[in-house]
């Protein structure tokens, strides 16, 4: 049997498993606490067992579809964060096909407002290491250009009497003209497969823009590292409905405590306030009705006080009714 506590509004499907999740939770509590306290004769109680157990069997299957999503995204998260896995994420590989974090102007763009000249680098480095290279582009533009000079200013013997640095500066301005776009300039140097552009790139990536990174998060990243490593371990491991519950609930702390770094979920601090603070007024109707307890002719007067003290009854609900 399904229960439906949740209005299922959000777009966001995860959030709304959660407030089913977080509402039947409740419900089982909240009747359990007042099933002990109840008179244990009382007929309606008969068939509480079996709708725990439904109730129950209705938690798990929401939680350990909660649990394939947090567990997902997380290790997405986490995958990320290592070194292999920052590449992949800022090169556009892997699971991350198709998504290069690099922007057409060469700037790698990240959560938490970091920047990062990745096109500038990574040419400045691939240049320096590959001279020839650069000698070849100069001759090959020196001998399509008839009125070169002219045009930009470099005469042969000026280029020839440059150091490395003033080669390099050179070759930047004249592709930097050419290939404005990182994809169009990418697709240029990839093709020269002796040069090994690639291999720079990586390179680049793994020390530059990932020390870069770590930087620029500084103490933030660690921590969000740690929190979150551990609770992708203990939400993994959960397998009864109360483990899941409080796993659920540590994943969601990690994300409500480091925000953008807690992973993909899509789910604002408002809406995790409330699933902190839920209204429960319909819940406890709901107890109130499948548990009997509008029949108020078959509570005792203590039983009454109690429900009513707890909000499960309305004070409309009246001692001498009961018998």
């Amino acid at each position: 049997m399904t229960y439906n506590f949740a209005d299922n509004s959000a777009d966001n499907v995860l959030f709304n498993m959660l407030v089913e999740l977080y509402s039947t939770q409740y419900v089982l509590a909240k009747m359990e606490d007042l099933v002990q306290r109840l008179d244990p004769g009382r007929s309606f109680l008969k068939h509480y067992p079996a709708l725990a157990k439904n109730l129950s069997d209705n938690a798990l299957q929401i939680a350990n579809e909660c649990k394939e999503e947090l567990v997902g995204e997380m290790g997405i998260w986490l995958g990320s964060h290592t070194l292999d896995g920052f590449s992949t994420m800022i090169l556009g590989e892997g699971e991350h096909e198709g998504i290069s974090a690099v922007g057409d102007d060469g700037i790698v763009i990240l959560g938490g407002n970091f920047t990062y000249p990745l096109k500038d680098r990574v040419l400045t480095v691939f240049l320096i290491q590959n001279e020839g290279f650069v000698d070849s582009l100069f001759d090959a533009v020196y001998d399509t250009y008839d009125e070169y000079d002219n045009k930009y200013g470099t005469s042969k013997s000026e280029f020839d009497s440059y150091d490395i640095n003033k080669k390099v500066e050179w070759a930047k301005d004249y592709i930097d003209d050419i290939y404005s776009e990182w994809t169009g300039m990418y697709s240029w140097l990839e093709a020269f497969d002796e040069y090994s552009f690639q291999e720079t790139l990586r390179f680049v990536v793994e020390t530059d823009v990932y020390g870069a990174w770590k930087e620029h998060w500084g103490g933030a990243i660690e921590k969000a590292e740690h929190d979150i490593s551990n609770a992708y371990k203990r939400l993994n491991s959960a397998g009864t409905l109360n483990e899941l519950y409080i796993a659920i609930n540590v994943a969601l702390q990690a994300e409500h405590v480091h925000g953008s770094m807690g992973g993909n979920l899509n789910i604002s601090t408002e809406q995790l306030d409330e699933l902190s603070n839920l209204d429960t007024n319909a819940l406890d109707e709901w107890i109130e009705d499948k548990l009997g307890l509008k029949e108020a002719s078959w509570l005792s007067s203590s039983d009454i006080v109690m429900l009513v003290s707890e909000g499960v009854l309305s004070s409309s609900f009246t001692v001498y009714s009961c018998r």
